[in-house]
């Protein structure tokens, strides 16, 4: 009986760690998350995928799926904010042939 108990024990430990909120690096998360401000389905659908196990996981009291679900959104905002201060590709090509025509001044 001591065993089964020990065995149900370790049971339950290995289940209850195997949630394991996953990681991953700031340059993971800045080239997904271009993607998916490019209309990328694939992107969007591995990041929607990150981010509702994060939430599920969040749920569930995991503090650190909760700093990581908060690294994911600084990544987000950091591509928002880099896509609205930036210039498009035309205005680029536009200043580039500016710059041959008439020099770097």
């Amino acid at each position: 009986m001591k065993k089964l108990l020990l065995v149900f024990g370790i049971v339950g430990i290995v289940v209850g760690c195997g949630n394991k909120v996953e990681l991953t690096t700031k340059e993971y998360k800045q080239d997904l998350i271009k993607k998916v401000f490019d209309h990328d389905e694939e992107a969007t659908k591995k990041y929607d995928e990150i981010t509702l196990k994060l939430k599920e996981q969040v749920n569930a009291g995991k503090e650190e799926a909760t700093r990581e679900l908060e690294r994911w959104d600084d990544a987000k905002e950091d591509e928002r904010v880099k896509r609205m201060i930036g210039s498009s590709k035309e205005t680029e090509e536009r200043a580039r042939r500016y710059r041959e025509k008439y020099g770097k001044h």
